[in-house]
């Protein structure tokens, strides 16, 4: 099945140590941890033990505890907010995070946390409130202002003052990164390049993404992201040459199958069975999808007829009730000449989908299709 009507596959642990000087721990049938009178408790593992229990009272119970021992400290307070955000009292987390970002401001990843929080929830414009805050209050601070930039590029509130805002933040503090390290100004670069992507300033997009490589040469979502834009511009050649880096970079079978489909998308049906089987060869076993988009794309070149068989039956017997492994099981036959079979095929998948179902009139259209060559009246 084509285009978007193909299927695509497109944690911070916290390992609690509850540490008891001086003390015998013992574990009990609940794995609770068990500890002598003399001991002192620690009351930040005991509320990391409840939270990752999913007991989130119980874990405010022993942080707040925590917190009246030691005072205020950031890894509490992380506590607390999540505790907050599992019984779904956003603005009680956001004030914890808050507190916490007081206690430790140059922590760029409390912000983020901050904002994904209130996403999660949401709760956007309690994030953005939040930040705007914490600028106010914090504004010599870089990653405030970085903070608040992203928030605002990527607000979905559809203030248009807000992006401009966004942009002019984002740049200033490139512009002036003071002593921000390499990992926060290769954040910083990567949000301000998305947001010049998604408001159609691709050039400016492209320079920040070169600015970046220049920098960190391995840099895997500047690769990706200036390959993508260099084949937008019918670049193809340096678009390769980027991708090819970038396969030396990350993550075989995933991004192989992202750069996959983007040469589909652009029209490159050769260089996307490239990186198909590039991405066959690093997953094991490889997912329906993988197989799937493989096999329907060798059927659109009308070539490796017999392999794209054998992958999307594989695919199929996966997933037999899926309607768009089943199209292109059934192409796949078509193309091979086994029309019969192919009208068999797309009849069981115009039966599985609904009436309202989003391929249901491309499958009718399908079924007309293989009919009419078959010399059947499709019904």
């Amino acid at each position: 099945m084509p285009g978007s009507l193909r299927s695509r596959l497109r944690t911070h642990c916290v390992v609690p140590c509850i540490a008891v000087v001086g003390a015998f721990v013992v574990e009990n049938h609940c794995t609770l941890p068990v500890f002598e009178a003399r001991a002192r408790i620690d009351h930040l593992g005991l509320a990391r033990y409840y939270l990752r229990a999913q007991l989130p009272d119980r874990a405010l119970e022993e942080a707040t505890r925590a917190l009246r021992e030691d005072g205020d400290r950031v890894a509490t307070l992380l506590v607390m907010a999540r505790a907050h955000h599992q019984k779904g009292e956003t603005t009680n987390a956001v004030s914890s995070l808050t507190r916490a970002i007081h206690l430790d401001p140059d922590d760029g990843s409390l912000y983020m946390l901050l904002h994904r929080v209130c996403l999660d929830a949401g709760r956007e414009e309690m994030a953005l409130d939040a930040l705007e805050r914490l600028h106010e209050e914090l504004p010599e601070n870089w990653n405030a202002q970085v903070a608040l930039g992203m928030a605002y590029v990527s607000a979905d509130s559809g203030d248009s003052d807000r992006i401009p805002q966004g942009l002019e933040l984002l740049e200033g503090a490139l512009a002036q990164p003071g002593d921000a390290d390499d990992e926060s100004l290769t954040f910083a670069r990567h949000q301000l390049a998305s947001a010049y992507m998604h408001h159609d300033r691709a050039d400016e997009a492209a320079r920040i993404l070169e600015s970046t490589l220049e920098s960190n040469p391995k840099d895997p979502f500047a690769l990706f992201t200036l390959g993508e834009f260099r084949l937008q511009q019918d670049r193809a050649e340096e678009a390769e040459h980027l991708f090819q880096r970038l396969m030396r970079e990350a993550d075989g079978a995933a991004t192989a199958t992202r750069i996959a489909g983007l040469w589909y998308d652009a029209g490159y049906r050769q260089r996307a069975i490239h990186y198909y089987e590039w991405a066959m060869g690093e997953q094991e076993p490889p997912s329906p999808s993988l197989m799937n988009n493989l096999a329907w794309t060798y059927s659109e070149e009308n070539m490796a007829l017999e392999r794209a068989h054998d992958l999307s039956l594989r695919a199929v017997k996966e997933d037999a009730g899926n309607v768009v492994f089943l199209d292109t099981y059934a192409e796949v036959l078509f193309r091979q000449g086994r029309q019969d079979r192919a009208v068999a095929l797309i009849r069981r998948a115009v039966e599985l989908e609904p009436d309202d179902g989003e391929h249901r009139e491309y499958l009718l259209q399908q079924l007309h299709r293989f009919s009419t060559a078959a010399g059947f009246i499709a019904p």
